[in-house]
């Protein structure tokens, strides 16, 4: 049976050259990095040198602050107990990952959801401006939406967070950016952004990037006197720097890019059981090129998932971390779909997957639809 992986938001598949590297580090790097001794040393400067890699590959900024950590999930909630986020008002959107959102929720703070536009999925500048003011703390938007794909127009929206609320600090979710779209780090004046081995192509680790410096000793002294999180494994973080150092983004989204018009020339012109269309959720020119969002009315998608999956084709019927919760997505629900509509749809992400896999999953997609 054919593997067709397109899951890829979730988390992508490791290559053999990048399990290898990946296995030299765990070789030479077993010490705990937080010891007195030589190895210890020689450890943390190589992953003080990685993280600079990482942040100037990422974001074109290699003298920006690093925190390593196992999993973005670690890092939000690790984020989420700067002192200053525990008071006042946190701006946030319904859109923001379920982990995310989950943690800012346990700060304590007055949380402030920012609706998207519905017909778009962006969040607005008009509309944003709204819920700031001189308490709030943190506004936190994503970059990418793990789910539809929208991009966020995070420079625009800098412009009107620093000047309804210039305290605030800004975070964004840049999970499904990092390595594959350029990420606005400078020009929207981000202060917090997040980058994910599992989504890239590395074995785990993550990076929390932070411009500043009192969140910066406390990241620190979070970890280190206060143990609100684990330690980071140093062969993970290392073949994360290593790995995204060897990503070659414009050609990845150049593929990505053509992978999703064939998806669309083919999956829009089929018609449904009931005798519909499926519908793209955002319009394509708001999109990633790694992420394509379907609704197909008057199915389940969870079936249709299954059914594909027994033929070796693997695809998400939602976000991965609510993929065993019985209620719709509230992402779809947010951009104003109905929660029939919204338990149809479908996520077909790609990273380097071939065209002839796009081919093989159009044709059993088509197969799945008459048999459904």
């Amino acid at each position: 049976m054919t593997t067709v992986y397109l899951d890829n938001a979730a988390a992508t598949p490791v290559s053999l050259e990048t399990l290898a590297i990946f296995n030299q580090y765990i070789e030479t790097c077993y010490a705990n990095q937080e010891a007195a001794h030589g190895l210890a040393y020689q450890i943390r400067e190589m992953m003080d040198k990685a993280a600079a890699t990482l942040a100037h590959t990422i974001l074109d900024d290699p003298k920006i602050g690093v925190c390593w950590g196992n999993s973005t999930t670690e890092l939000f909630n690790l984020i989420a107990n700067f002192p200053a986020f525990q008071r006042g008002n946190i701006v946030i959107t319904a859109l923001e990952h379920p982990a995310l959102l989950a943690a800012l929720k346990r700060t304590g703070a007055e949380i402030r959801m920012v609706p998207p536009n519905p017909k778009t999925g962006q969040i607005e500048a008009q509309t944003i401006a709204k819920f700031l003011d001189e308490k709030t703390s943190l506004v936190a938007i994503h970059h990418v939406q793990s789910e539809t794909g929208v991009i966020q127009n995070l420079q625009e929206l800098s412009t009107t967070i620093k000047s309804c609320a210039p305290q605030a600090l800004f975070l964004s979710d840049t999970v499904q950016s990092a390595g594959k779209i350029i990420i606005p780090w400078k020009i929207a004046g981000l202060d917090l952004a997040y980058c994910s081995g599992h989504k890239i192509g590395a074995p785990g680790g993550a990076a929390l990037f932070c411009r500043d410096q009192k969140v910066l000793n406390f990241l620190k002294k979070a970890r280190a006197e206060e143990y609100l999180s684990g330690r980071p494994d140093p062969a993970q973080c290392l073949t994360l720097a290593a790995t995204v150092a060897k990503i070659e983004r414009n050609k990845l989204a150049d593929n990505a890019n053509v992978l999703k018009i064939a998806l669309l020339n083919e999956l829009l012109n089929i018609t449904l059981p009931n005798s519909k269309k499926p519908i793209q959720t955002i319009s394509t020119s708001l999109t990633s090129p790694f992420i394509l969002h379907l609704l197909l009315p008057g199915m389940q998608s969870a079936v249709i998932t299954r059914m594909l999956s027994q033929r070796g084709i693997h695809i998400a019927s939602g976000s991965a971390c609510q993929a065993e919760s019985k209620q719709p997505s509230s992402a779809i629900l947010t951009l104003g779909y109905s929660r029939e509509e919204a338990y149809s749809g479908i996520r077909i992400s790609t990273w380097n997957n071939p065209i002839e896999e796009i081919e093989h999953f159009i044709e059993e997609f088509k197969d799945i639809i008459k048999n459904y």
